[in-house]
């Protein structure tokens, strides 16, 4: 699945049109045409999605090329999804890249990532404070898990 939005008066509204017009693109579970689609479009390595829902993603934050996006950083963490049953399942890679005025998010829960960046953009519209408020969540909810 691949959704994209526009942020307009601190709310999420559809973007119909190109992708690189949004302020934000969520993928979820993306399959190949996806994965191609969204590193054409943005000039990102072939590479970036391959393993995004696989457990050999290693998480990792560096810049990383682009001729369409500014500085663009990618980040790799992991998002606890407490619905799923095995450890393994639980645990899925989040990808994340933005520059001042791009957030890309590849995500196993892209529901949830979608309410989690429509709280947020009520507080803030800059992709990294929108970064900031979904580590800080799944952090959270990792954390509460582990506690448990």
């Amino acid at each position: 699945m691949l959704k994209s939005y526009h942020i307009v008066d601190h709310q999420l509204q559809i973007n119909n049109g190109p992708l690189t017009d949004a302020d934000i693109v969520i993928l979820s579970d993306p399959h190949k045409k996806e994965q191609s689609t969204i590193c054409r479009q943005f000039d990102l390595e072939p590479l970036t999605f391959q393993f995004c829902n696989a457990p050999e993603e290693v998480a990792r934050f560096h810049q990383t090329p682009s001729t369409i996006l500014n500085q663009p950083k990618l980040l790799v963490l992991y998002d606890f999804i407490p619905d799923r049953q095995r450890i393994e399942d639980q645990l899925a890679p989040v990808i994340l890249i933005w520059d001042a005025g791009h957030l890309i998010l590849c995500t196993a829960a892209a529901t949830d990532c979608q309410n989690l960046l429509q709280e947020a953009v009520a507080q803030s519209t800059a992709p990294v404070d929108l970064v900031l408020a979904l580590v800080n969540h799944w952090q959270d909810r990792l954390m509460d898990a582990l506690l448990k």
